[in-house]
């Protein structure tokens, strides 16, 4: 947790700046590692800035035709 809020401070001092110097030129390691990882191709993996973009990109990579259905989440509540 330590690590996690030492990077969440570091990257919010200077937003921009952090995102498209340091980290983006990042990205394609880090996709390169998680494909070992996951001993897939690295073709098989993309890096999304959370779940709703990546469920966004899937949805919207897919061919749909007139009539087709995408069944995505169900929200539950418990009172």
């Amino acid at each position: 947790m330590d690590s996690l809020f030492r990077h969440w401070n570091y990257e919010n001092e200077l937003p921009p700046y952090t995102m498209w110097q340091v980290l983006e030129p990042q990205r394609e390691g880090v996709r390169q590692q998680l494909a070992r990882f996951a001993g897939v191709s690295p073709e098989e993996i993309a890096l999304t800035r959370n779940a709703s973009e990546a469920l966004e990109t899937v949805q919207l990579g897919l061919p749909h035709a007139a009539g087709d259905e995408v069944l995505t989440t169900t929200r539950t509540t418990r009172g």
